[in-house]
């Protein structure tokens, strides 16, 4: 009796799991959001930015804002001349400041990386805060785990999530490479 009770309740906690969306999707901005972490540490800063190569009015920049996580932007703007001399100077502030501020909404990408420990698909457990992204400036996507509650399909969701987790590693990854300079 007690194997048929054990094998009801494997089945039944299988069927659970196979009905429940697949949310947990791997982060592959998680290690570089670590590094980049780790890097600013160690120069006793908490701005960088850089220049997109190959894209010379498009930068990217992050500030680590103790009890936020890691606010990140990639933007075009019509001051790359001044934006690039910022960025030579190390004047890290100044680059993020500009593009939260006036950077050309059109393809303008900001994430918050609220545990700045890369995105993630889900919240690590409810009530938890959650990893938020924008696209264009208005174009929400909140990876809180409820697709649903954002009209979206898993389906979407995930891909959604992919989608900017890949956008996220480019940036960490040149933000990472500007340190390193």
């Amino acid at each position: 009796m007690k194997v048929h009770t054990s094998w009801s309740g494997a089945v039944l906690l299988l069927a659970a799991a196979l009905s429940t969306p697949c949310l947990a999707q791997e982060s592959r901005s998680a290690p570089l959001a670590a590094e980049l972490r780790q890097a600013l540490s160690e120069r006793q800063i908490d701005v960088v930015a850089a220049v997109v190569p190959g894209q010379p009015d498009r930068f990217v920049a992050a500030s680590l804002v103790p009890g936020l996580g890691l606010l990140v932007l990639s933007a075009r703007s019509s001051a790359a001349a001044y934006l690039t001399d910022c960025v030579h100077r190390k004047q890290y502030k100044d680059v993020y400041s500009y593009l939260n501020g006036t950077a050309l909404p059109e393809g303008k990408v900001f994430i918050h990386d609220a545990g700045a420990d890369g995105l993630q698909a889900r919240r690590a457990k409810e009530g938890a805060v959650f990893d938020i992204t924008y696209q264009n400036v208005t174009k929400q996507v909140k990876f809180d785990g409820d697709a649903a509650a954002q009209r979206m399909s898993d389906g979407q969701y995930q891909a959604a999530f992919a989608t900017m987790d890949a956008e996220y590693a480019k940036i960490l990854t040149l933000l990472i490479e500007e340190l390193k300079k």
